[in-house]
């Protein structure tokens, strides 16, 4: 098995849609703090939660490198020991939260909350390995096995937290998903063939279907959302724990799907230099982000405060900005140092 080529020339698409995404991921984080005040928060939060991350991880799949497998995966394995150490010093001795920290924490089995992405990051890139992705009827047999996995584990309660099991099967077809696509199709080939005058009938009918599944589960949302549990697009307990059942999680794979395809297709594949940027920098926003969501979480006078629905979501968005901006820029800096050494170093050694 070998991996065709990731394409020379940047693909700013991607560059967008992670941008985009992380924006969701802070926005939506900083949004729990208010998820509860309404029914249309929480639907809004359950519309956003059943695809922004699972994008996350086609994309992830989509950018994997079997080359660079057992090395990518030593590097979330380090970064997931720092900042969850990083994150258990914060909670515990700075914030004092020490309802927030089990020993299970303490021994990294149970990653504290968004360290999960790193753990399962690490079992895709690992499961992937084995995989002949050139394969369809492989790919076919184990997305089908996996999503049978993925309905039937959510009836055993060992399967959750601990070592991000729940999310390593539920969310692994979109890495999958993803590394079959790079392997086997041209994105971009897709969506130009979608944007010409004479469109790509099967394109179109991907379209129009996907719009209806999403309009179902906007339905769905509608007609629920007062008895749903957050877990349910979660992903990360079992069924007792959360208030889900197995034809539930199956059909949330469908907007999920449904959404990725549609913003593959919509998202413009422009260089924007600051929305580019962003995209750039998504981990360095995931990984510290937490911090300053853990703070708000502890004071939360500026939204309680706040005397309508409006102003609270005028306060997320601009606190949502703040937060990027800030990573990036400290993000870019580190960056820019770490070539300055690197330049200095080659020119010490006689390279340049």
């Amino acid at each position: 098995m070998k991996d065709s080529a990731l394409p020379k020339k940047r693909i700013y698409l991607f560059d967008n849609l992670k941008a985009i995404l992380i924006f969701l991921v802070v926005f939506f984080h900083i949004f729990e703090i208010i998820r509860y005040d309404n029914l249309f928060n929480k639907g809004l939060y359950f519309f956003v939660y059943v695809f922004h991350m699972p994008l996350f991880i086609f994309i992830s799949g989509y950018f994997y490198n079997r080359k660079k497998t057992f090395k990518n995966i030593a590097k979330y394995i380090g970064i997931y020991i720092l900042f969850q150490t990083l994150y258990i010093i914060y909670l515990k001795y700075i914030l004092e939260k020490n309802g927030e920290i089990d020993f299970y924490n303490m021994i990294f089995i149970k990653p504290i909350w968004i360290m999960w992405y790193l753990v399962s990051l690490s079992v895709y890139n690992f499961a992937a390995f084995f995989i002949n992705i050139k394969s369809k009827k492989v790919v076919c047999a184990i997305l089908i096995i996996n999503i049978i996995l993925a309905c039937l584990a959510g009836y055993i309660k060992c399967i959750g937290k601990d070592l991000s099991m729940s999310r390593n099967i539920v969310f692994f077809p979109y890495f999958l998903l993803g590394y079959f696509v790079r392997q086997n199709y041209d994105v971009l080939a897709l969506r130009e063939s979608f944007y010409r005058k004479a469109k790509d009938k099967s394109t179109i009918a991907v379209v129009v279907i996907s719009l209806i599944v999403i309009a179902g589960y906007i339905l769905y949302l509608y007609l629920n959302i007062k008895d749903l549990k957050p877990e349910i697009v979660f992903h990360n307990k079992s069924y007792a724990s959360s208030g889900s059942n197995p034809i539930q999680r199956l059909l949330l794979y469908l907007p999920a799907v449904s959404m990725i395809f549609l913003n593959l297709l919509l998202v413009p594949n422009k260089e924007y230099k600051l929305i580019t940027k962003v995209g750039t920098n998504t981990l360095y926003i995931f990984l510290i982000h937490g911090f300053v969501k853990y703070y708000l979480d502890m004071h939360k006078g500026i939204f309680q405060d706040a005397p309508n629905e409006l102003v609270k979501y005028i306060v997320a968005l601009l606190l949502t900005i703040i937060i990027i901006g800030v990573i990036c820029i400290l993000a870019e800096f580190v960056k820019n140092f770490k070539n300055y050494v690197r330049k200095n170093n080659l020119k010490k050694e006689g390279v340049i």
